[in-house]
């Protein structure tokens, strides 16, 4: 894909990735009031993830420049552009001055928020900023759910002194509500261990190709096509020339209700885990048959070939 080169105006991108990320939560977080705890593990999928065990659900696709511009409006919003709080968030864009590379250096202006890499993989992240993002999606998903369901009320206004946390709830802190019993559990993402990344790749291993070979039509046809593609050893210059994107374009289009797929587990970009400096899967820089070799790579700094996705498990409150 050509880069575009005109600029976009950040507030209506912006307000519209807000807008875009609030109703997928609405429609999507199929919340039940005095449900039991088998019930939440069983049936209540969190936004965005794909169910690998009891109370371990895994995102089906790495997180997105989408995802990440959202977050970075929701703090600048709440904190104001010159808070520490705001800049903490900032990717490192200047990842993408590779020198071996010349034809990428452009993405450090565009590739975070051109609309033609919104469903991109986010990259110059580091595994402190990973981890930070996690909370916060686990803060406005449990968010929405109250304020759909009436417990709370949206505020629009909300600033350094009176935002929500899920923290702040449960210790009844904020804005005077008391935590309601009926809520018991809230949806806690985080980043994954190499054991769960594992068990996650074993799932997506296992599920397609015996599904889709049985099936004959046109949109599974197009699935099988792409399947074995794994985004990596990827040249992207050909005489300080683009023609490859270097990460490729994040996808659902291939998941059932039925069977539900994980994406881009090998390849497109590496993923932070828990462990300190380690990330897994392996990047778009990465040769293919070192990722089948091993899966885990170590980065002490943020790089262009370096993102996340998340776990999520349901935690249980007292008041």
């Amino acid at each position: 894909m050509k880069l575009r080169r005109q600029r976009i105006k950040r507030t209506i991108s912006i307000e519209f990735i807000g807008l875009t990320l609030l109703l997928l939560i609405l429609v999507s977080c199929n919340v039940l009031k005095n449900t039991d705890e088998k019930k939440y593990y069983k049936e209540i999928i969190p936004p965005g993830t794909v169910k690998l065990g009891e109370n371990l659900f895994f995102d089906q696709t790495e997180i997105r420049n989408l995802d990440w511009c959202e977050y970075m409006y929701w703090t600048q919003r709440v904190f104001g552009t010159e808070s520490e709080e705001y800049r903490a968030v900032l990717p490192d864009t200047t990842v993408w001055l590779l020198k071996d590379y010349h034809c990428l250096n452009v993405f450090e202006y565009y590739y975070l928020r051109h609309p033609a890499y919104r469903e991109h993989p986010v990259v110059g992240i580091s595994q402190k900023q990973a981890e930070d993002y996690a909370k916060w999606r686990s803060d406005r998903v449990f968010e929405f759910i109250l304020i759909r369901y009436g417990n709370i009320k949206m505020n629009p206004d909300q600033n350094k002194n009176n935002y929500f946390t899920i923290d702040k709830y449960i210790n009844g802190n904020y804005s005077g509500y008391s935590p309601d019993s009926n809520f018991k559990y809230y949806p806690a993402y985080r980043i994954s261990t190499i054991q769960e990344w594992r068990r996650a790749l074993n799932y997506a291993d296992s599920l397609d190709l015996a599904f889709t070979k049985k099936h004959r039509s046109k949109y599974i046809k197009e699935c099988n096509k792409y399947w074995s593609e794994i985004q990596c050893d990827i040249v992207p210059c050909v005489n300080d020339t683009l023609k490859v994107d270097p990460t490729s374009h994040i996808s659902r289009n291939c998941s059932t209700d039925d069977n539900p797929q994980i994406y881009n587990l090998r390849g497109n970009v590496r993923e932070w885990t828990n462990e300190n400096e380690i990330c897994i899967g392996g990047g778009w820089t990465d040769r293919r048959e070192v990722i089948f070799i091993k899966d885990t790579f170590q980065s002490k700094t943020q790089n262009a070939w370096t993102g996340c996705r998340n776990v999520c498990e349901w935690k249980k409150y007292n008041k």
